[in-house]
């Protein structure tokens, strides 16, 4: 049986892979990169996904060993984060003049994550 402190490390490595691997996408876009000149492009795609799928199972231990239901408000919020963070990267290479945007959305997304976890508001 797997215990909540190594749930807690999955998870937070797998957000530090997803906002790692999403940053570096920025960046390029930022630099007026594309996605065919992106030479980190299949780096990138493998760090995002296995962070995406480490975050959720993280997710899902901690909510399991602390015996919350996955039905309340403010999880099913966090999984809807979850779905936005697997999806940006296409949502960035179509827009990459809104990067600027972007950087604003991730910074929104993570800080509301924090506080939904802390506060547990609904």
């Amino acid at each position: 049986m797997i215990n909540y402190e190594v749930y807690k490390i999955i998870h937070l490595l797998g957000l530090f892979m997803v906002f790692g691997a999403l940053g570096g996408l920025l960046m390029h876009l930022k630099q007026g990169g594309s996605k065919e000149s992106f030479s980190g492009k299949k780096f990138f795609s493998i760090v995002h996904g296995i962070g995406l799928t480490l975050a959720i199972l993280g997710g899902f231990g901690l909510l399991a060993r602390l015996k919350i239901s996955a039905s309340e408000g403010w999880v099913l919020l966090k999984i809807a984060f979850w779905v936005l963070l697997a999806v940006f990267s296409l949502l960035a290479y179509r827009a990459p003049r809104m990067v600027t945007l972007f950087w604003g959305v991730l910074f929104f997304i993570g800080g509301t994550a924090v506080y939904l976890v802390q506060y547990k508001p609904f």
